[in-house]
């Protein structure tokens, strides 16, 4: 957290505005496009969890490169990179298995 100008908390993911949304909902995208392509139409594989677990892990450092303190972030932060990113996958991977898309 940091103070603005006229003294009002200013939250890490604020100050980089848009670069976490973008992220989180990127990874989930990828993240159900490689479930997509390593299990094909085997939604019951528990390994599509095991991507998308992956792919939240790995925002972390990227975020870092982009120069937004993770180490600032709360329960709350993580929580929405964690729900951004599943939701997505979730979405996507639906969409894709709905209308049999293989690679």
């Amino acid at each position: 957290m940091a103070l603005g100008a006229r003294g009002e908390l200013i939250f890490s993911r604020d100050l980089h505005r848009g670069y976490p949304e973008r992220i989180t909902t990127g990874a989930g995208v990828a993240a159900a496009l490689v479930s997509s392509a390593f299990l094909g139409t085997a939604a019951k594989d528990q390994l599509g969890l095991a991507v998308v677990a992956a792919f939240v892990f790995v925002q972390l450092p990227v975020l870092q490169v982009l120069g937004i303190d993770v180490e600032d972030f709360s329960t709350k932060d993580h929580l929405y990179v964690l729900f951004m990113t599943f939701s997505m996958w979730f979405v996507t991977w639906t969409i894709l298995l709905t209308n049999g898309v293989t690679f």
